[in-house]
């Protein structure tokens, strides 16, 4: 399997002294020498936890040159438009079924932040991917902007008829307007972030007095973490998960920008059961299938996967409803109405 030695990695990665959610305190290793599950970037990591909130540091926390290098070509289900053969059916029934939980996940949205009540509004999605969150809103008649890395990602939510630009979060605020939408939108994207305030500087700016953030983070304060450990999908994703936050850390750090009307919404408990058949096959990954030469025994594993997902989900359900800690969950508040 390919990986990340022929890439030019820097040794000035640093030990964190602070927790990136929370500023708190970071106290002892949580997790020793765990291993990228991709088997892509070489070589093992700590994951600190915070002595105030809990959430996790990724230790040695890489350089942020580094970071672009830590992601392989095909790091996500790509379209079936962009594959052949067994990979281009495999991708076809996959990506239904992701765009199945997206827009479960988006119409819940919908129903629950008052933001999306008003006739008329802009929305931007950081990280889009594919667009399946977007679609929904597109097929609503809003006004949406998908903004992602991933050149293969644009493509893919441009054939589908939405607007979409390949940037990076430096460049993003010469690419638009201050005050420019009623909502900003992050899934998956902010475990990522290795300056977060940074980060939240350059998007806050760009949303409308009154209007909304909505992110969604894995949690490591959750039973799926209890469980399996460093063996985890969402912990095992170094070094390009730099940091897992608790769902207080989350809440501490929205909090620190003022923003209002906090609130949390589980991920379907479907989207949580997969991170679960991830965690137990670590090999039938994404990578693993599209990148490389066709191995059956992988797509067995996504198989196996699947059915774990299924068993698993009446437990990721009780969690999600019954506890106030969902393995996945998305958080979502409102900018002061006299800000701008």
């Amino acid at each position: 399997m390919k990986n990340a030695n022929h890439l030019n990695i820097k040794s000035d990665s640093t030990t964190p002294i602070a927790c990136l959610w929370c500023k708190g305190k970071l106290g002892e290793v949580k997790y020793h020498n765990v291993r990228d599950r991709l088997g892509y970037v070489p070589g093992t990591w700590d994951l600190i936890e915070c002595s105030e909130c809990k959430s996790l540091v990724l230790s040695p926390f890489p350089s942020t040159s580094d970071i672009g290098n830590f992601y392989p070509e095909k790091y996500n289900i790509p379209s079936p438009t962009q594959t052949s053969g067994v990979r281009k059916l495999v991708s076809f029934v996959e990506s239904k079924f992701l765009n199945f939980l997206y827009q479960k996940e988006a119409r819940a949205l919908y129903r629950k932040l008052p933001v999306f009540k008003k006739p008329s509004i802009k929305i931007l999605e950081f990280g889009c991917g594919n667009g399946n969150r977007l679609e929904f809103f597109h097929n609503l008649k809003f006004d949406i902007v998908g903004v992602d890395m991933s050149q293969g990602a644009i493509e893919a939510i441009q054939s589908k008829g939405m607007k979409a630009q390949c940037i990076d979060i430096q460049t993003l605020p010469e690419h638009f307007e201050p005050n420019s939408f009623d909502v900003i939108m992050c899934f998956d994207v902010l475990e990522h972030i290795p300056n977060l305030e940074v980060f939240f500087s350059k998007i806050l700016p760009l949303i409308r007095p009154g209007g909304g953030i909505v992110a969604g983070l894995p949690a490591q304060d959750s039973i799926p973490v209890r469980v399996f450990k460093e063996d985890y999908v969402a912990l095992n994703e170094v070094p390009r998960h730099v940091s897992v936050p608790s769902v207080k850390g989350t809440q501490n750090f929205f909090k620190r920008f003022g923003l209002q009307n906090l609130g949390l919404l589980p991920y379907s408990s479907l989207s949580c059961a997969m991170a679960v058949g991830l965690s137990l096959f670590k090999s039938a990954t994404a990578y693993a299938f599209y990148n490389n030469e066709i191995k059956f025994f992988i797509l067995f594993k996504r198989v196996c996967g699947l059915f774990v997902l299924f068993l698993s989900c009446p437990v990721l359900l009780l969690e999600n409803y019954f506890t106030s800690h969902p393995s996945r969950f998305i958080v979502f508040a409102q900018k002061d109405e006299l800000k701008s």
